[in-house]
Protein backbone atom coordinates (compact mmCIF):
# COMPACT_ATOMS: atom_id res chain seq x y z
CA UNK A 1 0.00 0.00 0.00
CA UNK A 2 1.56 3.71 -0.97
CA UNK A 3 2.12 5.44 1.96
CA UNK A 4 0.19 8.45 0.78
CA UNK A 5 -2.98 6.10 1.19
CA UNK A 6 -2.26 5.06 4.62
CA UNK A 7 -1.38 7.66 6.34
CA UNK A 8 -4.58 8.94 6.63
CA UNK A 9 -5.80 6.23 8.17
CA UNK A 10 -2.95 5.88 10.51
CA UNK A 11 -4.24 9.92 10.97
CA UNK A 12 -7.82 9.23 11.54
CA UNK A 13 -6.95 6.34 14.39
CA UNK A 14 -4.40 8.68 16.09
CA UNK A 15 -7.10 12.02 15.89
CA UNK A 16 -9.71 9.34 17.70
CA UNK A 17 -7.66 9.68 20.84
CA UNK A 18 -10.72 9.22 23.60
CA UNK A 19 -10.62 12.21 25.63
CA UNK A 20 -10.26 11.58 29.47
CA UNK A 21 -13.54 12.69 30.97
CA UNK A 22 -13.22 15.32 34.09
CA UNK A 23 -13.37 13.97 37.03
CA UNK A 24 -14.30 17.65 38.56
CA UNK A 25 -18.05 16.22 39.70
CA UNK A 26 -16.74 13.85 42.89
CA UNK A 27 -14.81 14.30 45.88
CA UNK A 28 -11.37 16.30 46.27
CA UNK A 29 -8.99 14.46 48.37
CA UNK A 30 -6.06 16.80 49.55
CA UNK A 31 -2.41 15.18 50.12
CA UNK A 32 0.35 16.86 51.85
CA UNK A 33 3.79 17.15 52.32
CA UNK A 34 4.93 16.34 55.91
CA UNK A 35 6.51 20.20 56.13
CA UNK A 36 3.19 21.36 55.16
CA UNK A 37 1.20 24.91 56.71
CA UNK A 38 -1.67 23.55 55.00
CA UNK A 39 -4.84 22.78 57.02
CA UNK A 40 -6.95 20.84 54.74
CA UNK A 41 -4.74 17.77 54.78
CA UNK A 42 -6.59 14.74 54.35
CA UNK A 43 -3.12 13.07 54.67
CA UNK A 44 0.48 14.05 55.07
CA UNK A 45 3.91 12.75 54.04
CA UNK A 46 5.82 10.80 52.07
CA UNK A 47 2.76 8.48 51.38
CA UNK A 48 0.29 10.97 51.38
CA UNK A 49 -0.40 10.81 47.76
CA UNK A 50 -0.71 7.08 47.26
CA UNK A 51 -2.73 6.61 50.58
CA UNK A 52 -5.30 9.65 49.12
CA UNK A 53 -5.58 7.60 45.61
CA UNK A 54 -6.59 4.54 47.41
CA UNK A 55 -9.40 6.21 48.82
CA UNK A 56 -10.55 7.86 45.92
CA UNK A 57 -13.09 6.66 43.87
CA UNK A 58 -14.11 7.13 40.40
CA UNK A 59 -14.59 10.77 39.50
CA UNK A 60 -12.76 11.88 42.36
CA UNK A 61 -9.48 14.48 41.94
CA UNK A 62 -6.86 13.99 44.22
CA UNK A 63 -5.24 17.51 45.28
CA UNK A 64 -1.31 17.44 45.96
CA UNK A 65 -0.15 20.66 48.00
CA UNK A 66 3.03 22.20 47.48
CA UNK A 67 6.22 20.05 48.80
CA UNK A 68 8.60 17.49 48.14
CA UNK A 69 7.49 13.92 47.96
CA UNK A 70 10.22 11.19 48.94
CA UNK A 71 9.57 7.47 48.37
CA UNK A 72 9.60 5.60 51.45
CA UNK A 73 6.97 2.63 50.57
CA UNK A 74 6.75 1.49 46.85
CA UNK A 75 3.25 -0.35 45.36
CA UNK A 76 3.99 -3.21 42.36
CA UNK A 77 2.39 -3.07 39.33
CA UNK A 78 2.55 -5.59 36.75
CA UNK A 79 2.12 -6.15 33.57
CA UNK A 80 3.12 -9.15 30.10
CA UNK A 81 6.22 -7.64 28.16
CA UNK A 82 6.36 -10.38 25.48
CA UNK A 83 7.33 -13.67 27.06
CA UNK A 84 8.46 -11.61 30.42
CA UNK A 85 6.11 -11.10 33.23
CA UNK A 86 7.18 -7.09 34.51
CA UNK A 87 6.71 -5.65 37.34
CA UNK A 88 6.80 -1.98 37.78
CA UNK A 89 8.12 -0.50 41.46
CA UNK A 90 6.11 2.47 41.64
CA UNK A 91 6.45 5.17 44.41
CA UNK A 92 2.95 6.02 43.13
CA UNK A 93 0.27 3.75 41.44
CA UNK A 94 -3.21 4.09 40.03
CA UNK A 95 -4.59 0.92 38.90
CA UNK A 96 -8.47 0.57 37.53
CA UNK A 97 -9.80 3.79 38.54
CA UNK A 98 -10.71 6.98 36.74
CA UNK A 99 -9.67 10.42 38.98
CA UNK A 100 -7.41 13.10 37.96
CA UNK A 101 -4.26 13.67 40.02
CA UNK A 102 -3.57 17.66 39.92
CA UNK A 103 -0.64 19.50 41.85
CA UNK A 104 -0.46 22.96 42.96
CA UNK A 105 2.70 24.67 42.11
CA UNK A 106 6.06 23.33 43.69
CA UNK A 107 5.15 19.86 43.89
CA UNK A 108 8.06 17.46 43.42
CA UNK A 109 8.42 14.17 43.52
CA UNK A 110 12.11 13.42 44.47
CA UNK A 111 13.82 10.00 44.31
CA UNK A 112 17.34 10.99 45.38
CA UNK A 113 17.11 10.43 49.12
CA UNK A 114 14.56 7.64 48.39
CA UNK A 115 14.38 3.76 47.60
CA UNK A 116 14.63 2.36 44.00
CA UNK A 117 11.15 3.26 42.58
CA UNK A 118 9.37 4.49 39.30
CA UNK A 119 7.77 7.48 39.86
CA UNK A 120 4.71 6.49 38.66
CA UNK A 121 2.69 3.30 37.28
CA UNK A 122 -0.55 3.33 35.79
CA UNK A 123 -2.59 0.48 34.47
CA UNK A 124 -6.30 0.15 33.57
CA UNK A 125 -7.04 3.71 34.51
CA UNK A 126 -8.44 6.82 33.11
CA UNK A 127 -6.34 9.77 34.31
CA UNK A 128 -6.04 13.38 34.30
CA UNK A 129 -2.55 14.40 35.58
CA UNK A 130 -1.35 17.68 35.72
CA UNK A 131 1.47 20.46 37.53
CA UNK A 132 3.80 17.60 38.88
CA UNK A 133 7.73 17.59 38.82
CA UNK A 134 9.25 14.21 38.83
CA UNK A 135 13.16 13.93 38.96
CA UNK A 136 16.27 11.85 40.13
CA UNK A 137 14.63 8.39 40.67
CA UNK A 138 16.84 5.35 41.07
CA UNK A 139 16.95 1.39 40.28
CA UNK A 140 18.19 -1.09 41.61
CA UNK A 141 19.64 -3.07 38.68
CA UNK A 142 20.10 -2.03 34.86
CA UNK A 143 19.43 -5.88 34.00
CA UNK A 144 16.67 -7.41 35.78
CA UNK A 145 12.54 -7.57 35.49
CA UNK A 146 11.85 -4.82 37.80
CA UNK A 147 10.66 -1.42 36.20
CA UNK A 148 12.49 1.35 38.73
CA UNK A 149 14.01 4.53 37.53
CA UNK A 150 11.32 5.31 35.27
CA UNK A 151 9.24 8.44 35.03
CA UNK A 152 5.77 7.85 34.14
CA UNK A 153 4.73 4.64 33.14
CA UNK A 154 1.63 4.14 31.36
CA UNK A 155 -0.49 0.64 30.86
CA UNK A 156 -3.55 -0.53 28.85
CA UNK A 157 -4.92 3.42 29.82
CA UNK A 158 -6.54 6.41 28.92
CA UNK A 159 -4.31 9.75 30.27
CA UNK A 160 -3.76 13.25 29.57
CA UNK A 161 -0.46 14.78 31.41
CA UNK A 162 0.07 18.43 31.16
CA UNK A 163 3.21 20.26 32.71
CA UNK A 164 4.72 17.30 33.64
CA UNK A 165 8.53 17.41 34.09
CA UNK A 166 11.34 14.54 34.13
CA UNK A 167 14.77 15.39 34.78
CA UNK A 168 17.58 12.78 35.58
CA UNK A 169 15.97 9.48 35.07
CA UNK A 170 18.13 6.78 34.49
CA UNK A 171 15.11 4.83 32.73
CA UNK A 172 12.35 5.77 30.30
CA UNK A 173 10.65 9.06 31.18
CA UNK A 174 7.13 8.71 29.68
CA UNK A 175 5.99 5.12 28.30
CA UNK A 176 2.82 4.02 26.91
CA UNK A 177 2.71 0.30 26.60
CA UNK A 178 -0.16 -2.26 25.85
CA UNK A 179 -3.36 -0.31 24.25
CA UNK A 180 -2.53 2.84 26.03
CA UNK A 181 -4.01 6.21 24.44
CA UNK A 182 -2.21 9.19 25.94
CA UNK A 183 -2.13 13.08 25.15
CA UNK A 184 0.33 14.87 26.51
CA UNK A 185 1.11 18.60 26.46
CA UNK A 186 3.88 21.24 28.54
CA UNK A 187 6.00 18.10 29.05
CA UNK A 188 9.75 18.68 30.22
CA UNK A 189 11.86 15.42 29.58
CA UNK A 190 15.40 16.24 30.06
CA UNK A 191 18.93 15.07 31.05
CA UNK A 192 17.98 11.22 31.25
CA UNK A 193 18.46 8.02 29.82
CA UNK A 194 15.21 7.69 27.11
CA UNK A 195 13.10 10.44 26.75
CA UNK A 196 9.73 8.57 25.69
CA UNK A 197 8.63 5.34 24.43
CA UNK A 198 5.48 3.63 23.05
CA UNK A 199 5.09 -0.14 22.45
CA UNK A 200 3.01 -2.92 21.39
CA UNK A 201 -0.18 -1.31 20.21
CA UNK A 202 -0.07 2.46 22.40
CA UNK A 203 -1.03 5.31 21.14
CA UNK A 204 0.69 9.15 22.25
CA UNK A 205 -0.14 12.45 20.67
CA UNK A 206 2.77 14.70 22.42
CA UNK A 207 2.53 18.41 22.13
CA UNK A 208 3.78 21.62 23.27
CA UNK A 209 6.93 19.87 24.73
CA UNK A 210 10.69 19.39 25.21
CA UNK A 211 13.09 16.33 24.80
CA UNK A 212 16.05 17.57 25.35
CA UNK A 213 19.80 15.83 26.21
CA UNK A 214 18.81 12.31 27.15
CA UNK A 215 20.35 9.50 25.72
CA UNK A 216 17.47 8.60 23.03
CA UNK A 217 14.68 11.32 22.23
CA UNK A 218 11.13 10.02 21.41
CA UNK A 219 11.14 6.22 20.26
CA UNK A 220 8.41 3.92 19.48
CA UNK A 221 8.36 0.02 18.78
CA UNK A 222 5.99 -2.93 17.59
CA UNK A 223 2.88 -0.99 16.42
CA UNK A 224 3.15 1.97 18.22
CA UNK A 225 2.47 4.96 16.75
CA UNK A 226 3.54 8.86 18.33
CA UNK A 227 2.14 12.26 16.55
CA UNK A 228 4.19 14.82 17.53
CA UNK A 229 3.49 18.62 17.47
CA UNK A 230 4.99 22.19 18.51
CA UNK A 231 7.95 20.65 20.51
CA UNK A 232 11.27 20.07 20.66
CA UNK A 233 13.88 17.44 20.52
CA UNK A 234 17.69 18.33 20.81
CA UNK A 235 20.81 16.83 21.92
CA UNK A 236 20.71 13.47 21.60
CA UNK A 237 23.66 10.71 21.37
CA UNK A 238 21.11 7.83 20.47
CA UNK A 239 19.24 9.49 17.75
CA UNK A 240 16.33 12.36 18.31
CA UNK A 241 13.65 10.20 16.73
CA UNK A 242 13.95 6.38 16.75
CA UNK A 243 11.39 4.10 15.13
CA UNK A 244 11.64 0.44 14.42
CA UNK A 245 9.43 -2.34 14.33
CA UNK A 246 6.21 -1.58 12.16
CA UNK A 247 5.66 2.08 14.65
CA UNK A 248 4.62 4.97 12.98
CA UNK A 249 5.65 8.86 13.91
CA UNK A 250 4.00 12.04 12.00
CA UNK A 251 5.68 15.16 12.90
CA UNK A 252 4.85 19.10 12.40
CA UNK A 253 5.79 22.52 13.44
CA UNK A 254 8.45 20.73 15.47
CA UNK A 255 12.42 21.38 15.75
CA UNK A 256 14.88 18.78 15.61
CA UNK A 257 18.34 19.86 16.49
CA UNK A 258 21.75 18.58 17.45
CA UNK A 259 21.06 14.87 17.69
CA UNK A 260 23.33 11.89 16.75
CA UNK A 261 23.50 9.58 14.68
CA UNK A 262 20.23 10.89 13.28
CA UNK A 263 17.78 13.52 13.79
CA UNK A 264 14.64 10.94 12.34
CA UNK A 265 15.22 7.25 11.97
CA UNK A 266 13.13 4.20 10.62
CA UNK A 267 14.11 1.23 10.66
CA UNK A 268 12.82 -2.80 10.06
CA UNK A 269 9.26 -1.58 8.94
CA UNK A 270 8.51 1.74 10.73
CA UNK A 271 7.63 4.75 9.04
CA UNK A 272 7.85 8.43 9.79
CA UNK A 273 6.58 11.79 8.25
CA UNK A 274 7.92 15.21 8.83
CA UNK A 275 6.48 18.46 7.50
CA UNK A 276 6.96 22.27 8.27
CA UNK A 277 9.93 21.34 10.79
CA UNK A 278 12.99 22.59 11.37
CA UNK A 279 16.33 19.72 11.07
CA UNK A 280 19.29 21.03 11.63
CA UNK A 281 22.68 19.95 13.56
CA UNK A 282 22.26 16.34 13.47
CA UNK A 283 24.55 14.48 12.64
CA UNK A 284 22.48 13.27 9.87
CA UNK A 285 18.95 14.65 9.29
CA UNK A 286 17.69 10.53 8.66
CA UNK A 287 18.67 7.14 8.85
CA UNK A 288 17.74 6.45 5.31
CA UNK A 289 17.22 8.54 1.89
CA UNK A 290 14.08 10.56 2.50
CA UNK A 291 13.09 10.15 -1.04
CA UNK A 292 12.12 6.61 0.40
CA UNK A 293 8.26 5.87 1.16
CA UNK A 294 9.61 4.88 4.85
CA UNK A 295 10.48 8.08 5.80
CA UNK A 296 9.06 11.04 3.99
CA UNK A 297 10.12 14.74 4.37
CA UNK A 298 7.12 17.11 3.27
CA UNK A 299 6.40 21.05 2.51
CA UNK A 300 7.77 23.53 5.10
CA UNK A 301 11.08 21.35 6.17
CA UNK A 302 13.54 23.94 7.29
CA UNK A 303 17.37 23.62 7.54
CA UNK A 304 18.81 26.85 9.33
CA UNK A 305 19.81 26.85 12.90
CA UNK A 306 16.95 28.33 15.31
CA UNK A 307 18.91 29.62 17.39
CA UNK A 308 17.47 28.20 20.57
CA UNK A 309 17.44 30.10 23.86
CA UNK A 310 17.50 28.38 27.38
CA UNK A 311 14.03 28.18 27.01
CA UNK A 312 14.16 26.55 23.95
CA UNK A 313 12.60 29.04 21.84
CA UNK A 314 13.84 30.36 18.60
CA UNK A 315 15.62 33.80 18.04
CA UNK A 316 13.19 36.21 17.30
CA UNK A 317 14.68 37.23 13.88
CA UNK A 318 14.64 33.36 12.73
CA UNK A 319 11.32 32.50 14.72
CA UNK A 320 9.80 35.30 12.11
CA UNK A 321 11.24 33.05 8.85
CA UNK A 322 9.61 29.90 9.87
CA UNK A 323 6.27 29.32 8.50
CA UNK A 324 3.69 26.86 10.35
CA UNK A 325 1.65 24.16 9.58
CA UNK A 326 -1.39 25.71 8.08
CA UNK A 327 -3.43 22.13 9.32
CA UNK A 328 -3.00 22.92 12.73
CA UNK A 329 -4.87 25.13 15.14
CA UNK A 330 -3.10 27.06 18.07
CA UNK A 331 -5.55 26.75 21.13
CA UNK A 332 -8.62 28.70 21.58
CA UNK A 333 -7.53 30.18 17.88
CA UNK A 334 -7.56 29.77 14.23
CA UNK A 335 -4.61 28.58 12.05
CA UNK A 336 -3.44 31.80 10.99
CA UNK A 337 -1.39 31.80 14.71
CA UNK A 338 0.34 28.17 13.95
CA UNK A 339 3.96 28.35 14.16
CA UNK A 340 7.21 26.14 14.78
CA UNK A 341 8.06 25.32 18.22
CA UNK A 342 6.59 25.43 21.44
CA UNK A 343 3.09 26.71 21.14
CA UNK A 344 -0.32 25.72 22.74
CA UNK A 345 -2.44 23.87 20.35
CA UNK A 346 -5.90 22.40 19.63
CA UNK A 347 -6.31 18.90 20.38
CA UNK A 348 -4.28 18.14 23.25
CA UNK A 349 -4.56 18.18 26.95
CA UNK A 350 -5.14 21.63 28.03
CA UNK A 351 -6.06 23.60 31.28
CA UNK A 352 -6.37 20.74 33.38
Amino acid sequence: MKLYRALPCIVATILALPAVASAGAGKTWVACATATKATSCGFTGNGAIQAAIDAAVDGDTVLVKAGTYVPEKTRDVTFRDEDNNVVIRAFIAIEHKSLTLRGEPGVVLDGRDGVPSAAMGIKGAQVNISHIAIRDFKLASKEDPVYDGHGTYIIDSLATLEDVSMERLPKMGLSARGTSAVSATGMRIIDGHVGVFVRESAQLRLCNSIVRNNEAGVGAAANGSVRLYNSVVAGHSKSGLGFRGQSTVYVTNSIIVNNKPFGVSATDSAHAWVRYSVLFGNEAATNTPPEKDQLNLGAGIVERDPQLDARSLPASAVAAMLVGDPEVHVYRGGAAGSRLGLQNIAGCAQAL
